[in-house]
């Protein structure tokens, strides 16, 4: 096993948070040193539901929320003169999470110059370095990408997708190797997921993000039905570059709900790697 990079992605639902654990925890079953990214922590490469803030607006912040500063400080990441703050992780009110949230680089909120600047340095700053550990990322190469540019940036998709091939070119020295994890049927997954969490708040909040993104508003798509007709035309997309790609890929198909062999064919995917 050569991969020092493990993307794994998919669908809302798909179970792309339980096996990227699970997949952590293998790896430290079999003492090979690994690092685990699940989504909303800091990434080397990306920065989803993290804010990137000036490092002088962020010793501004830890005096403003003083009484959180300690549990901000924990969540916090410092690169250069940025420090990457776990938001979405620091259990406070609404005024801190609107105040952190308008410092990230997603939801249109930096030019698209800014934004591709930013990802692309840090994916060529992650290619370039030695690693000792693999990182196995959640939602970091596939999802958070095309959600930003196809939805809320409105990007053609054949440039999406020629920026998405440059990116893995990045850190082909990795021998990168991606899990998409497909589901036959969106809707029913993203049903079946709310009923089992007994939390359809969560669907609330995907219909609020996708409701928000331009690409909705331009083809008038809304709620519940707009969701997965926005999923399908993502999951559509990464399949699309997946068949592009010069990386190793597995796309596996979980029709039947068998959880067991899906995990099997993640394991055969990375003993391969």
């Amino acid at each position: 096993m050569k991969s020092k990079l493990i993307l794994v992605e998919g669908i809302s639902g798909s179970g792309k948070t339980t096996l990227t654990q699970k997949l952590g925890t293998w790896y430290q079953d079999h003492n090979i040193p690994v690092k685990l990214y699940n989504e909303g922590i800091a990434n080397p490469i990306c920065l989803a539901w993290c804010a990137y803030v000036p490092i002088i607006q962020y010793h501004k912040l830890l005096q403003k929320y003083d009484t959180i500063s300690d549990r901000v400080r924990e969540r916090t990441v410092i690169e250069g003169e940025y420090a990457i703050v776990e938001y979405t992780q620091v259990h406070r009110g609404q005024d801190f999470y609107d105040e952190l949230q308008n410092y990230e680089i997603y939801g249109g909120r930096v030019s698209d110059n800014k934004y591709f600047e930013i990802t692309t340095n840090r994916w060529q700053t992650f290619g370039n370095k030695n690693h000792d550990e693999c990182s196995i990322m959640e939602s970091a190469f596939l999802q958070n990408t095309i959600m930003e540019l196809l939805f809320y940036r409105c990007i053609d998709e054949s440039a999406i997708t020629s920026h998405v091939k440059k990116l893995v070119n990045y850190v082909k020295s990795l021998h990168p190797v991606v899990i998409y994890l497909s589901q036959p049927d969106i809707r029913n997954t993203i049903q079946h997921v709310a009923d089992e969490r007994s939390d359809w708040n969560w669907i609330n909040i995907m219909v609020d993000y996708c409701e928000r993104a331009p690409y909705a508003k331009q083809k008038g798509i809304s709620g519940f039905d707009g969701v997965i007709e926005m999923l399908e035309e993502r999951k559509q997309l990464e399949k699309n570059i997946l068949s592009q790609l010069q990386a190793k890929t597995a796309i596996i198909e979980n029709t039947n709900n068998d959880w067991d062999a899906v995990w099997e064919s993640i394991l055969e995917a990375v003993r391969h790697s």
